[in-house]
Formats: structure tokens, C-alpha cells, sequence
């Protein structure tokens, strides 16, 4: 049942997402994790499409983000988002981990909410090894619309 409410809002949002652009934004990460105790940053690329009536900028999308913290871990997160102002939007996909030599591959879920500057707060699950929370900012540039070659129409 679930899955078919979700191929029904997919279907009906589709009219909407073709006739709007899709843009590139690029921006940076600063966040703190509270089990780790320590703070990353790193480099976030999306590529997003706004739809809905000119009050509200509601956007849908794809990002890929890299996590460096200060005890050596790199994060790979790619994921989908979206979010339908006024409320917050969501960011939600999978999370590879590499440290000392190893992968652990997990998921991470975040909620965010802002313009230019978005604050974030996020969860990180990993099987092998605990989750952890993780609060930060990401300050994004939108970088503008997406080349003539790429058409999704």
C-alpha cells in the first residue's frame, strides 16, 4: 500500500517538475558529531528542481556530499532531498565510511531548513559500528541552471 501512495505522488508531481529548472548549487559542510566528539567539514554539490507557485521555492533532488573529520574518517553521501516550504526539507541516502582501511556502508537522514545558510541536523547508522547525531550548517550557492545538453523534458 505504502508503495503505491508513492508511485500515485510521483505520478501526480510530475506535471509540476517538468516545467520548472533544475539548478546546480555547490557549497560547504561544517558540522560537529556528538559521539565522535569532533567537528568535519567538507564539500556538497546538488542538483535540485523547484516546483510549486512562486510564494513558495519547493525543491526536489539529488546530492553528493564528502565528510572529513579531524580523526582521519572520510564520508561519501550521495542522497535525495526535497523540500515543500514553509517546512523543513529532508536529505536521506546511503553513507560509506572509509577509516583505517575499511568501509562500513550505512544510511544517513538529515532535516534542514534555511536559505543560503542551512542549518542541519542529521543521524548517521552504520551496522558494524554505532550511529552517531551530527549538527552543522551547509552555506550553498546556487551556481545556475543545468547545461543545454542535460534535458529532462
Amino acid at each position: 500500500m505504502k508503495k503505491t501512495i508513492i508511485v500515485i505522488l510521483i505520478i501526480c508531481a510530475m506535471p509540476a517538475l517538468a516545467d520548472s529548472p533544475f539548478y546546480f548549487n555547490v557549497g560547504i559542510k561544517l558540522g560537529f558529531s556528538f559521539q565522535k566528539k569532533g567537528f568535519h567539514i567538507g564539500p556538497e554539490i546538488s542538483m535540485v528542481k523547484t516546483f510549486g507557485n512562486q510564494e513558495f521555492n519547493n525543491i526536489i533532488g539529488g546530492y553528493i556530499n564528502v565528510d572529513f573529520y579531524m580523526d582521519g574518517r572520510i564520508a561519501f553521501n550521495p542522497g535525495f532531498e526535497l523540500q515543500v516550504l514553509p517546512y523543513p526539507g529532508v536529505c536521506m541516502g546511503p553513507s560509506m565510511l572509509f577509516y583505517h582501511d575499511s568501509l562500513n556502508v550505512g544510511a544517513s537522514f538529515s532535516i534542514y531548513h534555511g536559505a543560503i545558510l542551512y542549518p542541519y541536523f542529521g543521524y548517521t547508522w552504520f551496522p558494524e559500528t554505532n550511529g552517531f547525531f551530527e549538527l552543522g550548517s551547509f552555506a550553498k550557492v546556487p551556481v545556475g541552471n543545468t547545461p543545454h545538453f542535460i534535458n529532462f523534458n
